[in-house]
């Protein structure tokens, strides 16, 4: 199962931005694969925001550790990241990516990671 999900939001004091792609797979046990190189090739020649691996990877198991009873287990490979430099900041690429494992799953999360008060992600 392949989906993506992008993050675009705009207010007054700041913007959010991310778009990651996954395929899902059946699988012996909850596994997200190590984000590949390849994720980025869209943007090889400006460098890759070193956070991003990082945040794809935690979003991925945030999401999978929030399914509900009786999901399948699956393996999360991230095929695709896009950030943008101005518009994507701590917490866009993890956001991005819960919501697209939950969207290839068909699965909608029980509590929906927000915006606090200091323009932040808050995770719960």
């Amino acid at each position: 199962m392949e989906a993506t999900f992008r993050l675009a939001r705009q207010t007054a004091a700041k913007g959010w931005y991310a778009m990651v792609s996954v395929d899902v797979t059946p699988a012996p046990h909850h596994e997200v694969m190590p984000v590949a190189r390849q994720a980025f090739v869209w943007r090889a020649d400006v460098g890759i925001a070193p956070d991003a691996p990082q945040e794809a990877f935690d979003g991925a198991w945030y999401a999978l550790e929030r399914l509900p009873d009786g999901t399948p287990t699956v393996r999360v490979v991230i095929t695709r990241i896009q950030e943008h430099p101005a518009h994507t900041g701590p917490g866009d690429i993890k956001y991005a990516t819960a919501h697209a494992v939950w969207r290839a799953l068909n699965v909608q999360p029980e509590q929906d990671p927000w915006v606090g008060e200091t323009l932040e992600w808050i995770f719960p």
